[in-house]
């Protein structure tokens, strides 16, 4: 069995939580929600991190959709 790939999840509102929750199946990938209350950060290797930005940092591009976080994913070589 594959080792699962591991994915960090922050403050995501629900339309695009259900975006990640459709291209990341739990079979395939050990989702972990941050902790704001933990202030140690973990030694975990952790093969990608999604979170909200505020609206006005727009260097960081989230997908829209799910075809574009599933093409995002194949570029990381993190798709299926």
């Amino acid at each position: 069995m594959p080792t699962k790939r591991r994915i960090v999840i922050a403050d995501l509102d629900e339309p695009t939580r259900s975006i990640v929750n459709e291209c990341l199946p739990h079979d395939r990938f050990e989702i972990t929600e941050f902790d704001e209350s933990k202030s140690v950060a973990s030694s975990t290797c952790v093969d990608l991190v999604i979170f909200r930005a505020p609206k006005d940092l727009d260097m960081i591009i989230m997908p829209f959709d799910v075809g574009e976080l599933r093409q995002k994913l194949n570029e990381l070589d993190l798709g299926s």
